[in-house]
């Protein structure tokens, strides 16, 4: 009987102030909003930032995230 064995490598980011561990190191920005934020992926007046520069939503299908990258999503609401 055969085994396979599957590896996780572990990749640390931050979002929003947070340590996070993702499961994989090759992550983009739409795969991270599908996984731990999918509400957000048809929202309006979302903003990310990567290492303090904004991504524009164009651009998060093949963004690819690195090791401590430093990730800040915000949205934007009115009020009165």
């Amino acid at each position: 009987m055969a085994w396979k064995l599957a590896i996780f490598a572990l990749m640390k980011v931050f979002i929003n102030g947070e340590e996070r561990q993702l499961t994989t190191n090759s992550i983009t920005l739409k795969t991270l909003l599908k996984t731990y934020y999918p509400h957000l992926l048809e929202a309006k007046g979302i903003a990310i930032a990567v290492n303090q520069e904004v991504v524009p939503k164009s651009r998060w299908e093949n963004y690819r995230l690195k090791e401590k990258d430093k990730i800040e999503i915000v949205s934007a609401f009115q009020g009165g």
